[in-house]
């Protein structure tokens, strides 16, 4: 990552509690942009958690991998 390089960092929550669900990362490299999504822990060890995915995540949609313009 260049010292240029634009890193943006979004807590995702869910519920009305607010409980967190993990940290959404977005960064902008000159013309190269991507982000990843790591869980939370306390999501993951939480016994009543359920997967949370796109609603055609199972169809095979493709996952945009950069920002379009």
């Amino acid at each position: 990552m260049t010292v240029s390089a634009l890193k943006s960092l979004v807590m995702v929550c869910i519920g009305k509690e607010a409980q967190p669900l993990g940290q959404l990362t977005y960064v902008k490299d000159g013309a190269r942009e991507y982000s990843a999504f790591a869980y939370d822990n306390t999501w993951l060890n939480d016994p009543a958690r359920f997967e949370v995915s796109r609603p055609d995540a199972d169809q095979g949609a493709p996952v945009p991998a950069c920002a379009q313009p």
